[in-house]
């Protein structure tokens, strides 16, 4: 086994293994967590409150998320929750339903909770029976009791002005929540 002299006179060296290749390590730290301590721009849109939903005639809007920041907003995942089985969809684009018209504004949540940094964003929670009256469906998948995490890895990008809406249809009562978690690229931080 050799070793590199570290050049500063503290005495430390690097080893080099037979292939003459520097020994490592690493740390590794998930990037969400990174940055909600490094730029405090990582944030939980949360339903705030179970909503109890019966209609089972309709798409009942559950959530509406409008990016109105100057940057880009990752999302990493959505996480559904109820107690009976239900069929989710995601759509891009919304910009019309009750659930707009009726504003019950949901407030997203910095995860640093040291950070009075805020997102700007127009969130809304859905009641039993609303809608939304446009879109394009770009996700849907189904529950069958407890709760699902759909994974986006930061993939689905929304830029300023760009939304999304979650439905979802159900055959009988359910009780559901539903959380949106991503983080906000301003530009400022290349990771």
């Amino acid at each position: 086994m050799s070793f590199i002299d570290d050049g500063t006179g503290k005495g430390y060296k690097a080893r080099v293994n037979e292939d003459n290749r520097l020994t490592t390590e690493a740390i590794t730290i998930k990037r969400p967590a990174f940055l909600s301590e490094l730029d405090e721009s990582v944030y939980l849109v949360p339903t705030e409150t179970f909503i109890d939903i019966s209609n089972t005639a309709v798409e009942n809007a559950i959530m509406y998320f409008k990016y109105n920041g100057d940057g880009h907003f990752h999302v990493v995942n959505i996480r559904t929750c109820g107690t009976g089985p239900q069929r989710w969809r995601l759509y891009k684009n919304v910009s019309s339903g009750t659930i707009i018209d009726n504003s019950a504004t949901i407030t997203p949540q910095n995860t640093n909770l040291e950070s009075n940094k805020t997102l700007t964003s127009v969130s809304y929670k859905g009641a039993d029976g609303n809608t939304f009256t446009d879109g394009t469906v770009m996700d849907n998948w189904i529950n069958h009791g407890g709760h699902s995490i759909e994974e986006f890895d930061e993939a689905l990008i929304l830029g300023k002005g760009d939304s999304i809406g979650l439905t979802l249809e159900v055959t009988a009562a359910v009780t559901i929540c539903a959380r949106l978690y991503g983080i906000e690229d301003n530009g400022d931080v290349l990771i």
